[in-house]
């Protein structure tokens, strides 16, 4: 069937207006889809993108009247007529977004449709466990189908129907927030209480039986309830919800539509018709239909094939692999609660003392500025998520108040410990320190609440409207201020969740590569009053331990504090250079260090003149090592794709320090991502290893975190948008010709090549590794100090690069540096448990490590291609794939390996692995040679 075919289908079926029709088919060409070369399944989902694409355009174009919206057809309309699974449908739009520019309504509908569809599925698979556990009779089974027939010919319809449409129609009054996971589940508790009240107590199984019929409180049941979801702590949030959108919907039912014969529940028909009115002017999915199974709606997930589960760990494994969307959204709440079980609405008697302690008590300056900053956060509240959430708002204001004092706390206790006084004054009196500081408290609370599960890799994550930089508006906050606190705070508050973290680390990656540099940003006068100052030391300076104890640290009174001091003197210099900056964040991602020297002449001298450096400051050097830092990440990841040269790159980063440190007006009003790849176009022009600017785009356009925006509208002049390509010829080449014409290969003092930035020596990012369960982690494979120049004709556990590509394990032993007799000692033993293995008995021990065969023409890889990012659309926590990495099982002790004796189980493992491996090295060599 032809595209044309399927879309006049399409069409005809539900009555598409002209004017829909016509800019779907519009968009249909600009995207080249007339040909069938694709399954009409495929040809279908372009159809059915189209034309919602077109509706969503009209329905912004018009006001929303219900007689302007007649005739415009709805998402699940589409769906259905066009047969195709809405999965299909979030994929295929998450591609054409990718590759084509869309009207400026269309993202966030986009993002809130698809956002809408995962909340309502998670709740509804909740729903449905809730409703088995509560009444006696299986809803699913065929007597429940029975009575619900026979209910329905009496004018009784099923309570279960009744109950999820009053909470679809009770959710439309959330407006933003019915795409929250939390608040939404609140509101389901409370339909589900208000079914039950109203449902004969013989149908209820217990302790709902009992609730039913206690005297002791009227929220038996809700507590009841509340205890079966595991979010008991949560009740005043429950009851705050209900009381502001339940109540009301309830209310306004007429007497007259109220069911007497299932003890006063609204009648079916009315509640649909109800919701009916909201879902045509919303134009999205039918949430009803998940009351169907709808073919359209239900993700069919295939059953997945897991390891067999021991014994010891069958529990253990079902614990942590049974998270569910809602179990995990209410876990993150309570791990929140729990954090702050402690805490308190004021300051603690230990921070009261560090005000009193002050030359100026703050502490009547705090209290008012919290009191105005609450008064600001609920009034913005209610404007996102409407009236009915002010309730909502200050519980989370609340929240957010004891992390503040409490993270607050823990800052002046390492600067007490840090400067050994008491006196913060300067720091306590600071207006950006403490706004900041509250909005970061505030922007893990929403986080924390605001989490909605995503089953579509293809499509964009949270579209919350609550979530940065929402808080920077509320507290009229500039993002380069903000991002000065998210160091200190995540490590003064080590507990927080990983969630929290990642989200933090979001942040901060998207002030550094673009807020910050926007054009009202403060940070362009602090450039300008204390000049280009950053220095980065070299990579051998640095320390490589990976405890992080021997790194400098910043803290927030360094961030906020910092003067702009003059650079010492040097003797016999006028102007001495200011020493190397090593500062690193713990949210960073740390970058690779390139090797290798090429055929390129050696780096000399510049002969571009640098900008005096007489005065620096801590703040700014910390910001711009982070620059550098995410600046060389990204160089990486884009030039490991274009296989670009590790010497050619050395020229490239060379080439981006200097824009980033001195000519920062390239990126005022702009993203980091745009210098990085003029830079590679620019250099690779110059040293005749000529790229087109195509490949460079396409290599970005499959980074993680690309967006279209970054390469199709770059700033040009302040008033005027262009493509990358224009902004590379009218800015970035009138500004940096003079420099990058020093790369070409003829001349013979090229600029001195940019030293690395460090490395981060956090503690949480000394290793990317990648926690996959209890002390089993997945790391980058390291190139072992223990390398023996000839090949290994035996088996041990040596580098993995004395193993043929066939046999190479990715299993690594305690691997480190140490000495040869530590290697001799392990050998020994080694030979030992090869000896002993006969005689040794069965052994019940509780851990023990799994040994597995791996195909490594598949499994192994090099560092580089470690460090690239996944293009299939699968990647892992911290950009490392479980596949190209190594798995280590580290015990609860630090001690090394080789001073714990091994268990006999893992002696016979080992003994059996030995043998094996042994009379299969030689074919699999000859295989390598051949």
């Amino acid at each position: 069937m032809e595209q044309h075919e399927v879309f006049s289908t399409i069409v005809q079926s539900k009555n598409v207006p002209n004017n829909i029709a016509q800019t779907a088919q519009q968009l249909l060409q600009t995207w080249g889809c007339r040909r069938n070369t694709e399954t009409e399944v495929d040809l279908a989902s372009y159809a059915v993108c189209a034309l919602f694409t077109a509706s969503v355009i009209h329905r912004n174009e018009k006001s929303q009247e219900s007689s302007q919206v007649v005739g415009i057809p709805t998402l699940s309309d589409l769906l259905d007529t066009g047969n195709v699974h809405i999965k299909r449908f979030f994929e295929r739009m998450g591609r054409l977004q990718s590759d084509h520019s869309f009207h400026q309504s269309v993202k966030p509908a986009l993002k809130a449709t698809m956002q809408k569809y995962c909340v309502t599925s998670a709740l509804y698979h909740k729903f449905q466990q809730l409703m088995k556990r509560i009444f006696i009779q299986d809803p699913d089974s065929p007597l429940a189908s029975e009575v619900a027939s026979s209910e329905v010919n009496q004018g009784q319809p099923n309570r279960k129907h009744i109950c999820w449409t009053l909470f679809l129609l009770a959710k439309g009054s959330l407006q933003q927030a019915a795409n929250e996971l939390v608040m939404t589940l609140h509101l389901l508790i409370c339909c589900i209480e208000y079914t039950v009240k109203l449902s004969p107590a013989f149908l209820l199984q217990e302790p709902f039986n009992s609730a039913h019929y206690s005297q002791e409180t009227e929220d038996a049941i809700l507590q009841a309830l509340c205890e079966e979801m595991g979010c008991r702590d949560d009740m005043a949030d429950v009851v705050s919800v209900g009381e502001a959108c339940l109540v009301p919907i309830l209310s306004a039912i007429p007497r007259e539509r109220l069911n007497q014969g299932l003890e006063g529940l609204p009648e079916l028909e009315f509640l649909q018709e109800q919701y009916d009115h909201i879902y045509r002017q919303a134009g999205d999915i039918d949430e009803r239909l998940f009351l169907d199974s709808s073919s359209h709606l239900f993700v069919q997930k295939a059953p997945t094939s897991e390891p067999p589960s021991r014994p010891d760990t069958e529990n253990e494994h079902s614990s942590t692999t049974a998270m569910t969307p809602v179990k995990r959204a209410i876990n993150s709440v309570q791990s929140l609660k729990s954090l702050l079980s402690t805490a308190s609405d004021a300051p603690s008697s230990p921070l009261t003392k560090y005000f009193k302690n002050c030359s100026q008590d703050p502490s009547v300056s705090i209290n008012q500025r919290v009191v105005a900053l609450k008064d600001a956060y609920v009034h913005h509240f209610k404007r996102v998520m409407g009236s009915p959430s002010a309730a909502v708002a200050r519980s989370r204001f609340q929240i957010g108040v004891r992390l503040y004092y409490r993270v607050m706390e823990a800052m002046l206790r390492r600067e007490e410990e840090r400067l050994s006084t008491k006196d913060f004054s300067s720091l306590l009196l600071s207006d950006p320190f403490h706004k900041s500081l509250l909005a970061c408290a505030l922007e893990v609370v929403n986080v924390t609440y605001e989490y909605s599960p995503n089953e579509f890799s293809s499509m964009p994550g949270n579209a919350s409207r609550l979530l940065f930089p929402w808080i920077l508006n509320v507290f009229s906050l500039k993002a380069y201020d903000f991002g000065k606190v998210l160091e200190s705070f995540v490590k003064d508050e080590p507990k927080l969740t990983q969630e929290a973290k990642k989200h933090l680390q979001s942040i901060e990656t998207r002030i550094v590569e673009s807020m910050a540099w926007q054009a009202t940003s403060p940070l362009h006068d602090l450039i300008k009053t204390a000049g280009t100052t950053l220095h980065i030391a070299s990579p051998g300076s640095i320390s490589t331990r990976t405890n992080g104890l021997n790194a400098p640290r910043t803290t927030a009174a360094d961030m906020y504090l910092s003067p702009i001091r003059p650079t010492p003197q040097a003797p016999n210099s006028s102007e001495a250079t200011p020493p190397p900056t090593t500062l690193t964040s713990p949210l960073a991602r740390p970058p690779q260090q390139p090797q290798g020297v090429g055929p390129y002449p050696s780096p000399q001298p510049s002969n571009i003149p640098m900008s005096p450096r007489k005065t620096r400051s801590v703040s700014l050097n910390m910001f711009l090592n982070k620059v550098q830092q995410l600046a060389y990440s990204r160089l990486d990841r884009l030039c490991g794709m274009l296989t670009v040269s590790k010497d050619l790159m050395k020229f490239i980063w060379t080439c981006v320090e200097y824009c980033v440190t001195n000519k920062t007006e390239l990126l005022k009003n702009r993203h980091l991502d745009q210098i990085v790849m003029s830079c590679i176009y620019a250099i690779c022009k110059v040293t005749e290893n000529e790229l087109k600017f195509k490949d460079i785009v396409n290599a970005y356009r499959s980074l993680p975190h690309a967006e279209a925006t970054t390469y199709r509208n770059v700033d040009i002049d302040g008033t005027k948008e262009d493509s990358i390509i224009m902004f590379y010829n009218k800015v970035f080449m009138p500004v940096m010709k003079g420099y990058i014409l020093q790369f070409q290969p003829k001349n013979q003092q090229t600029p001195t090549a940019s030293p690395v930035p460090s490395r981060s020596s956090a503690v949480s990012q000394a290793s990317p590794g990648f926690m996959v369960g209890p002390n089993l982690y997945i790391s980058p494979m390291k190139e072992s100090p223990f390398k023996s120049p000839h090949p290994v004709k035996e088996f041990s556990f040596g580098s993995p690069s004395q193993l043929t590509p066939r046999k190479r394990t990715h299993y690594s032993f305690g691997e480190g540096p140490g000495s040869s007799e530590k290697l001799r000692e392990i050998n020994e033993r080694m030979k030992q448990a090869s000896m002993d293995s006969g005689s040794n008995t069965r052994s019940s021990t509780s851990k023990r490590l799994k040994f597995e065969d791996e195909d490594v023409s598949t499994s192994s890889t090099s560092q580089d291609e470690i460090d690239c990012p996944i293009t299939n659309g699968s990647s892992s926590s911290n950009g490392v794939s479980s596949t190209n990495g190594h798995m280590t099982s580290q015990s609860a002790s630090d001690e090394p390996m080789s001073t714990q004796p091994l268990p006999p189980s893992m002696q016979r493992r080992v003994a059996m692995m030995t043998s094996d491996i042994q009379a299969s090295l030689s074919p699999a060599e000859s295989d390598d040679k051949k």
